[in-house]
């Protein structure tokens, strides 16, 4: 019995007992069935409750806040654009990208855009508060200035990232030669293994969330990919916010001990003292939670580049879970980032 999968390759439908693969596939698998559910169901919650909070309180009206609602929205975005794609992959073998190419242009768009507005919205508040503690803006001013660079983050964002709404759907295309090339090589690939039909999603060839509509499947602009974009997605989404966020949060702390040194009321240094730890909070959750799969993608290709990587199949599972682990990391900060503002 054989089942065919998107990429077009034949699996048997009965399950190899002595997979080389495992344990690897087995947890990939079991990861991509529970974590998007469990996070949609948290971070739903969490971040709609946020939402709420903020705009129906006088809260609204602080500038911080402010940014906090569209942080929570934009989180909340994120996250069902990760996992919205797995429930439909790892349930229902549906890959939102191979529905249509629309909606192939439209997530490889989202996958980019959301998380580096996500940075900035975060980078925005540590830098807020410094202008607020050095030179104390009046707050009706300050929530025009809120709106104005919210709408400049989005827009200097949506043009970096509109490339992709361009791009057509090449990375299948890409796949099937990189296929024939193996068969002419006599390499030994994925394609020679069965696979049980629960398997399909973590035994293709096809990885584990790969933007399909990008310039990396792309003859044309793959060298822009490779060598450019890479590190320009990094440079954006995490080395230029963190490191914006970390000099704004030594001002701040050094503003908040001076504040404590001075201050003769227990509340007011309580107060400074949670501020303090909120913003490196925020910081190290950033840094440690989003980092991984950055520097993952950034040296992804080097790894596999050799043919012996290519072609080793229990290699590749692992990588396959790795992968799948700093995707999860990611979405936690995403799902947990309204909670470290409220529990400090």
């Amino acid at each position: 019995m054989s089942n065919t999968t998107p990429t077009g390759r034949t699996t048997n439908l009965l399950p190899h007992s002595s997979d080389n693969r495992e344990p690897y596939r087995t947890i990939t698998l079991t990861l991509l069935r529970i974590y998007p559910i469990l996070f949609i169901c948290v971070g739903t919650a969490g971040n709609l409750l946020s939402v709420y909070v903020v705009l129906r309180s006088k809260l609204r009206r602080h500038s911080t806040f402010i940014y906090l609602a569209f942080l929570s929205i934009i989180d909340l975005a994120v996250l069902y654009t990760f996992c919205v794609n797995f429930i439909l992959h790892a349930w229902f073998n549906i890959d939102l990208q191979q529905v249509s190419l629309t909606a192939c242009k439209i997530y490889s768009f989202s996958i980019y855009f959301f998380p580096q507005t996500s940075a900035w919205i975060l980078t925005a508040v540590s830098i807020d508060r410094v202008v607020a503690l050095t030179r104390g803006v009046r707050k009706t001013r300050k929530t025009r200035q809120t709106y104005a660079i919210l709408i400049s983050i989005f827009l200097i964002l949506f043009l970096l990232n509109i490339q992709f709404l361009f791009y057509n759907n090449t990375y299948v295309l890409s796949l099937q030669n990189e296929q024939q090339t193996d068969a002419l090589t006599n390499t030994t690939s994925d394609l020679t293994l069965t696979s049980s039909s629960i398997y399909r999603i973590v035994d293709t060839d096809v990885d584990i969330n790969v933007i399909q509509c990008s310039s990396e499947y792309s003859d044309k602009y793959k060298y822009f990919y490779s060598n450019y974009w890479v590190y320009i997605d990094a440079t954006v989404n995490v080395y230029l916010p963190f490191a914006l966020m970390f000099l704004c949060s030594t001002i701040i702390f050094l503003s908040v001990l001076r504040t404590m040194r001075d201050a003769h009321n227990s509340n007011k240094r309580l107060v400074a003292r949670n501020l303090s730890t909120m913003l490196l909070s925020i910081n190290a959750m950033f840094v440690l939670l989003t980092a991984p799969i950055v520097f993952y993608l950034m040296f992804e290709k080097r790894t596999f580049k050799s043919g012996a990587n290519q072609s080793d199949t229990k290699l590749k599972a692992r990588y396959k879970m790795i992968k799948l682990l700093f995707i999860i990391l990611m979405n936690a900060n995403h799902t947990g980032n309204i909670l470290v503002y409220c529990l400090t």
